[in-house]
């Protein structure tokens, strides 16, 4: 479940001197709101084999906080002391037990994308409209560290909702060919290892993108999105001519 489902808000555990009462107990935690406003559509790439299994049962799966490829995930800030390593380092550990992210991109358009996660342009991308777009985080990238954070989030009794969201959407500068946009959800639905967020209500899918080795089973597909409304559009992606970037194949029409 996204955590538009509960209010359209995100309860962080509270950030406190002490690590050892960081997000232990309810009334430890504080809302945190975000400002993503319009139309946002996400792109989420995948093998095809799961972005087929995904549509069937309209959910993605959560990826833990643990196991993200960027280590320093909510750890952007400046950590010059020991204590407030050990106290992000708690913090953050809190957050892995109750929330997962999704990750999604502002285009499909760019070919490391297609590389690193649609399963080297061989897989599937799922555009969907944010139905809750104040819910969403586009991240912010940067090559330094965030300074003062730690002054704002620890040294103060004071809650400061503006620092907890810069350390939630923060990432280091060579990510940002990424354009990412990402939503947390709660670790609620699980299924051996893997926890689930449905689709519905806050995405809505809205164009699938075929890669350009794309070779799997155009019939599965497309009972993958037969009961959809509204119709869901299916596009052949395939290398520009003249640039280095995934285009739509307009010799190829696919009919849903």
């Amino acid at each position: 479940m996204l955590f538009a489902d509960h209010g359209q808000r995100i309860e962080s555990p509270r950030i406190s001197g002490n690590p050892e009462k960081t997000g232990r107990t309810r009334s430890g935690f504080y809302a945190v709101h975000f400002t993503l406003d319009g139309i946002v559509i996400a792109y989420h790439f995948l093998p095809a084999h799961h972005a087929v299994d995904n549509m069937h049962r309209r959910r993605l799966k959560l990826a833990l906080l643990h196991e993200l490829n960027d280590p320093f995930d909510l750890l952007a800030a400046d950590l010059p002391k020991k204590r407030h390593r050990q106290v992000f380092t708690h913090w953050r550990d809190a957050m892995a037990k109750s929330y997962g992210l999704l990750c999604f991109s502002r285009t499909w358009h760019n070919p490391l994308l297609w590389s690193h996660y649609g399963d080297r342009h061989r897989g599937i991308c799922l555009g969907f409209q944010v139905l809750a777009p104040r819910t969403a985080m586009a991240v912010s990238y940067t090559g330094r560290r965030l300074p003062g954070i730690v002054e704002r989030l620890i040294d103060t009794n004071k809650f400061d909702e503006a620092a907890m969201r810069r350390v939630l959407k923060t990432k280091f500068e060579d990510w940002k060919y990424e354009r990412e946009i990402r939503l947390f959800g709660r670790l609620e639905d699980r299924e051996g290892d893997l926890y689930f967020s449905d689709f519905e209500p806050t995405l809505s899918l809205r164009e699938v993108i075929l890669g350009a080795r794309f070779a799997g089973s155009i019939q599965e597909l497309l009972e993958a999105l037969r009961a959809y409304t509204p119709r869901v559009s299916v596009i052949q992606g395939r290398l520009a001519f003249r640039s280095f970037r995934v285009v739509k194949n307009k010799a190829i029409h696919i009919a849903v």
